[in-house]
C-alpha cells in the first residue's frame, strides 16, 4: 500500500510539472511574460506549483536543492530567458516557494487550487450565455453551442487547453498536497485570505508605478490621480502594465471564433 501511494504521489507531481511547463511555454508564446497579464493568479499557482510539488517527493536536501536548480532554470528557459520584471517575478516567486517554510500554507494553497478552478469555469459558462461579454475565447466556443463545439477542431482543443489548465492542473495539485502528513484543513480561509490580499497589493502597486497602468483581467487602469510612473530600462519594462494582447499572437485554435451566418453552426 505504501508503494502504491508513493507511486500516486511520484504521477501527480509528474502531472504538475507536465501540465505547469505546457503552460509556461504557452504563455511565452503569447507574449505574457512581457506585460502585467502573466501576473493573473492562476499563471502565479502554476508556476509554484513544481516547487511545492518536488517537496512532497521526500528527497535528500542535495537531490532536492539541485532539481529545485533544475526546475528554475528550465523554467526561464522555457520564457526564453525573458528579463522582464513580470518574469523575473516569477523566477522569484519560484525561489520563494523553495525556500520559504511552505508546510503552514499548504491548506491555504489547496483550497485556492479549487477556487481556481471553479472560478475559471463559472465565469466562461456565464460570459457563454451574453451576445456581447467575453473574457477568453472559450466562452465563445460555449456560446456557439453543442453542434458547433462538435463540428470545430479549434473548439475541442481550446477546451482541451482550458480543461488542462483550469481544472486538471488545479486538482491534481491539491490533491497532492492534501497527501501531506502535515495537512489538518486548520486556517485554510485566512490563509487563502492573506495569500489573495498580498497578491492584490502586488498587481496594484505594479500598475500604480509601470505604465500604461493596466490591471489584469479586464479590470481597466489605474485612475490618472493614482499614477506614479517610474523609469524602468526597456529589458526590464517589456509591454509593461498592459492587458493589450496582439490577437495574431494566439495560435489557430486559441483564436475568438468567427460569427458564423448560421447561427446554429
Amino acid at each position: 500500500l505504501a508503494i502504491a501511494m508513493e507511486g500516486i504521489v511520484l504521477l501527480e507531481v509528474l502531472i504538475t510539472w507536465a501540465l505547469s511547463f505546457y503552460n509556461f511555454r504557452f504563455l511565452h508564446g503569447v507574449g505574457l511574460y512581457r506585460s502585467i497579464m502573466c501576473w493573473q493568479f492562476t499563471i502565479m499557482s502554476l508556476h509554484i506549483a513544481p516547487l511545492v510539488s518536488m517537496k512532497q517527493l521526500g528527497l535528500s536536501s542535495t537531490a532536492e536543492f539541485l532539481l529545485f536548480a533544475a526546475l528554475v532554470i528550465a523554467s526561464w528557459t522555457v520564457r526564453n530567458f525573458n528579463m522582464s520584471i513580470f518574469s523575473v517575478v516569477m523566477m522569484q516567486l519560484e525561489i520563494g516557494a523553495y525556500l520559504c517554510d511552505i508546510v503552514p500554507w499548504l491548506p491555504a494553497i489547496a483550497l485556492l487550487q479549487l477556487v481556481i478552478a471553479s472560478v475559471a469555469w463559472a465565469g466562461m459558462i456565464l460570459a457563454s450565455c451574453f451576445d456581447d461579454f467575453s473574457f477568453v475565447p472559450m466562452d465563445r466556443h460555449l456560446h456557439k453551442g453543442w453542434r458547433h463545439f462538435r463540428r470545430s477542431a479549434a473548439a475541442q482543443r481550446c477546451f482541451a487547453h482550458e480543461f488542462s489548465s483550469h481544472c486538471v492542473a488545479q486538482l491534481v495539485f491539491a490533491d497532492l498536497l492534501c497527501r501531506h502528513p502535515a495537512m489538518d484543513g486548520h486556517g485554510a480561509i485566512y490563509g487563502a485570505l492573506v495569500i489573495q490580499a498580498f497578491y492584490a497589493l502586488m498587481v496594484l502597486t505594479a500598475a500604480v508605478l509601470i505604465s500604461p497602468h493596466a490591471l489584469p483581467y479586464n479590470l481597466g487602469t489605474v485612475p490618472r490621480p493614482l499614477r506614479f510612473p517610474v523609469n524602468l530600462p526597456p529589458s526590464l519594462h517589456g509591454d509593461g502594465a498592459t492587458d493589450r494582447i496582439a490577437p495574431e499572437r494566439f495560435p489557430w485554435w486559441a483564436q475568438v471564433p468567427k460569427e458564423s451566418r448560421n447561427k446554429n453552426d
